[in-house]
């Protein structure tokens, strides 16, 4: 299994590939945590929840904060921008 480089996450965009549950349908995310690089009216209100098996992230291109399992992760790569 590949591993997760979260520091992808916090100091700019990465394009992020996964499994969606219940199929094999490849997913294709580009995503942050960073929020400096999130609308601020998207900023979440209250603590962020633990990253157990689920990875939360803010997905650019839907404007919108999404999750996946660690376990359908197949791989990611930093992106200097969103494209």
């Amino acid at each position: 299994m590949a591993e997760i480089n979260y520091k992808l996450f916090r100091d700019g965009y990465a394009l992020v590939v996964f499994n969606r549950i219940n199929s094999k349908e490849l997913t294709k995310m580009i995503c942050t945590t960073n929020f400096s690089l999130i609308p601020k009216d998207k900023w979440p209100t209250h603590s962020p929840l633990p990253w157990d098996d689920t990875v939360r992230v803010f997905d650019i291109e839907q404007n919108a904060w999404r999750s996946f399992k660690k376990k359908n992760f197949i791989g990611m790569m930093k992106l200097e921008r969103k494209t």
